[in-house]
């Protein structure tokens, strides 16, 4: 792997840690928003759903990239 390619997959890494950090955010203010919104609870909890999936998408994918780089 050139040093390029391990840059390249490093700024990945980076953005996805930075994705994790906004979508542990926002799934902290839904949660915070159960709470609190009788109204729309529903789609408030599949909004939930969503994130949750995201982050478990999102740490897959930082395995994944992490895995590439310590292999080579």
């Amino acid at each position: 792997m050139t040093a390029a390619e391990k840059r390249r997959i490093q700024r990945a890494l980076n953005a996805l840690r930075k994705q994790r950090m906004v979508l542990k955010e926002s799934l902290k203010r839904i949660d915070d928003n159960l709470c609190r919104l009788p109204i729309a609870r529903f789609e408030v909890q599949a909004v939930r759903e969503s994130i949750v999936e995201a982050l478990r998408l999102n740490a897959i994918a930082i395995r994944n990239l992490k895995a590439i780089t310590c292999a080579c």
